[in-house]
């Protein structure tokens, strides 16, 4: 099973904080888990998939789902009064080839009766049917018919909700067990025992239309903010300033440099929509209401619930006041002719809608419009990378900063990055295969900052799987490359060495080796002193120790 990648929500101490005169606030801190551990967790990869060998059924194309009246296989039928709410499934489908899944789906209780809509891929009007715990901790869901379909061949197929595992004497049907967290609103899959969830033709043996593998979870998507599917958006740059306590019995804040990233914007009449705000789950949006000069955001907007080993974290946009310790809606100034958004008071991601209980929170927010003009890119690094030798492939976590070299803001529309392999023989551009990557209809060597599938990239190269690497590499290496005002810009290439011993001969390679892992270490420190991952999120001091004895150390916003 091919690693899934997601930034994931990690909560650490938590730390009660009086202020005095500023709000009483509680910080929880978010970290990440470390790439090598992630990477431990992987099966197998999505080539080496078992169920490839088995008999598939084909779905016609154009045909409509035909639900069959007067099966010998009855129906789930929901109470006709039943209240459903909103909820997102989130996972991997594999149809022609491994997909990402993440579509709205409707659940509804009835006593412990759990009913669900919108989990079969080729049947989304379908209903399956679960049953809650006593103890609430968990919803099981057996083997059940679901409807009929049309193959290929024109012939009609029964379909069943078939969780499945393998096991020495062939497939079993079992249950699909998830744990159930109530106040959170999230179900997840137990992959401990489920290997995958067919939609499938046979009660007792495998042909099935599509199949979904167990790293799957359902999160509460009942009130998070959904844009306009023709809004406009533009990319904006967001500042802040990180807010962190110095000293938890005096209650004293301290205020760090301006971080910087960048959001989209979209205006709809009286609404704006901003994506980007929360980078825990960068997709979410928050909506604003013009009211004269200003536009006013709820507060307790719902950016939604992120997934980590079997938990769900909640974060919320609150707006705190630190003159009267309240939360409240959070009012941002307009200016008409920048666009310019101000806002008038900290901007908290919360773990609760009402109160800054906090993941982080930020003064001094201005999101403010990007122009188009000619910039050079900052410089990308590789911050990790590990080599699987049984299967040729390999993990890579890369920073491609959207900024400039000067710190401003970058179209992420307009920035890529390109990465390069280098065997000891001359440089040469890695390119990502069509034939590997099912995200990818031909092949790719330059990589859009926002293209990512989920599967084997996400934005900005956080993660990002490669095949085909082989022994004998002796390091890789990536640059950015920015077309702005018309002009483009290129960094030159940031080299990781995979082998510590290998002195690239530049005559050959004629290109500068402008870092290496073999004669600079950078280490990430939180503010408490404790060393971090480089991928942990929040303010981190990033110290850089040369060969030469000297150390360098700055302040960076993950």
């Amino acid at each position: 099973m091919l690693m899934r990648k997601f930034t994931l929500l990690l909560l650490a101490a938590v730390m009660a904080v009086t202020v005095g005169a500023q709000p009483q606030m509680v910080k929880k801190t978010l970290g990440s888990q470390k790439p090598a551990a992630a990477f431990s967790m992987t099966r197998m990869p999505v080539q080496q998939l078992s169920v490839d060998g088995l008999q598939r059924e084909q779905a016609m194309p154009s045909a409509a789902p035909i639900m069959k009246a007067g099966s010998e296989t009855e129906l789930v039928v929901p109470p006709a009064d039943l209240v459903t709410e909103r909820y997102r499934m989130n996972g991997y489908i594999q149809i022609t080839g491994w997909e990402p899944v993440n579509r709205p789906i409707l659940i509804g209780f009835d006593g412990n009766d759990v009913y669900l809509q919108g989990f079969m891929y080729y049947l989304p009007e379908a209903w399956i049917k679960g049953t809650l715990s006593e103890d609430h901790s968990t919803v099981t869901f057996p083997m059940q018919f679901v409807g009929n379909l049309v193959n290929s061949n024109g012939e009609l197929r029964d379909v069943y909700f078939w969780p499945g595992t393998s096991t020495d004497n062939g497939w079993e049907c079992i249950d699909a067990v998830f744990n159930y967290n109530e106040e959170v609103g999230t179900f997840v899959l137990q992959q401990d025992v489920v290997t995958y969830i067919f939609e499938n033709t046979l009660v007792d043996g495998l042909r099935y239309f599509a199949v979904y593998d167990s790293v799957l979870n359902i999160t509460d998507d009942s009130d998070t903010v959904e844009a306009p599917d023709d809004l406009v958006v533009e990319d904006y740059q967001f500042t802040a300033t990180m807010m962190e306590c110095i000293d938890e019995e005096a209650g004293e804040w301290t205020e760090y440099e301006d971080i910087a990233s960048t959001v989209k914007v979209g205006f709809d009449g009286d609404d704006v929509y901003v994506q980007g705000l929360c980078s825990y789950i960068p997709g979410a949006w928050i909506k604003g209401k013009r009211q004269g000069s200003q536009f006013v955001f709820e507060n307790g907007q719902y950016f939604g619930t992120y997934i980590y080993i079997g938990e769900g974290y909640p974060i919320y946009l609150v707006g705190f006041n630190t003159e009267t310790s309240k939360a409240e809606d959070l009012v941002m100034d307009f200016d008409e002719e920048t666009g310019t958004l101000t806002a008038r008071q900290w901007v908290s991601l919360s773990a609760i809608p009402d109160d800054a209980y906090y993941y982080e929170i930020y003064s001094n927010v201005v999101i403010s419009h990007i122009s188009d003009v000619a910039a050079m890119p900052a410089t990308p690094e590789i911050l990790y990378f590990e080599y699987d030798p049984d299967y040729e492939m390999a993990l890579a976590e890369l920073d491609v900063p959207a900024m400039d070299v000067d710190g401003r803001s970058l179209i992420t529309s307009k920035l890529s990055y390109q990465l390069f392999t280098d065997y000891g023989e001359g440089v040469e551009p890695y390119v990502f295969e069509a034939d590997w990557h099912d995200g990818l209809s031909e092949d790719m060597s330059i990589v859009p900052y926002d293209f990512e599938d989920n599967i084997d990239f996400l934005r900005g190269g956080e993660m990002i799987l490669f095949y085909g690497i082989t022994d004998g590499l002796k390091r890789i290496g990536v640059k950015s490359i920015y077309t702005g005002g018309e002009e483009t810009n290129e960094t030159e290439i940031n080299w990781y060495l995979v082998d510590e011993n290998y002195v690239p001969d530049e005559t050959i390679t004629g290109i500068a080796q402008a870092n290496s892992k073999a004669n600079t270490q950078v280490l990430y420190f939180d503010l408490q002193g404790r060393q971090a991952s480089a991928t942990s999120k929040g303010l981190l001091m990033k110290q850089t120790r040369k060969a030469d004895g000297s150390v360098c150390t700055v302040k960076v916003m993950r």
